[in-house]
């Protein structure tokens, strides 16, 4: 594997030899007289020889206008026009009842939970629900509350607080009474 690595090595090293020499060539347009010579050294490595100095180039002098451009006429820049304020729905009662609603299985889990650890529980529970205007659930509190189960009373805040809302112009409080018995 080295030799064919040092085989390719070498071959590159002798196309750039040649593509120097060619645009070098080419650059004073004039080549004789030069010679290279190459060869290999006993490490294994090419060695090139010039037997000659190139001859030296010299590049045309050229003269840079430093004055500056004219000025470019600009058109007028038009003001975006800011886009109306989007008005949001304000958040009403009937709100509140259809999350009740798309949420009745998690509810009734908490009560099928809270049935496992107590068979007599039935009752009332008034929930006053704070919407925030983002649509979470801030705050559930307990206005009226007839079951007195503090792991289903838990459950079912919980359940209350994961619910998210669209997004409303303000904050809405609002009362539901649920009523749970077997």
């Amino acid at each position: 594997m080295k030799p064919i690595l040092a085989f390719l090595a070498g071959l590159i090293l002798v196309i750039i030899v040649a593509v120097v020499y060619v645009q070098v060539s080419d650059v004073t347009g004039d080549n004789a007289g030069e010679t290279v010579s190459e060869g290999t050294n006993e490490t294994g490595s090419i060695q090139v020889d010039t037997t000659q100095a190139a001859t030296p180039v010299t590049i045309p002098e050229r003269s840079v206008d430093l004055t500056p451009p004219t000025p470019i006429e600009r058109a007028p820049v038009a003001h975006a026009e800011i886009p109306p304020k989007v008005e949001l729905p304000s958040r009403t009662q009937a709100d509140l009842e259809r999350m009740i609603g798309a949420n009745r299985v998690s509810i009734d889990m908490c009560y099928s939970l809270g049935v496992m650890n107590n068979p007599s529980l039935s009752g009332t529970i008034v929930a006053r629900i704070t919407i925030e205007a983002n649509g979470r659930v801030s705050d559930v509190q307990w206005t009226t509350n007839t079951l007195r189960d503090m792991s289903f009373e838990q459950c079912l805040r919980d359940e209350i607080r994961a619910w998210r809302f669209e997004p409303a112009a303000d904050v809405f409080v609002g009362d539901y009474a649920f009523t749970f018995s077997r």
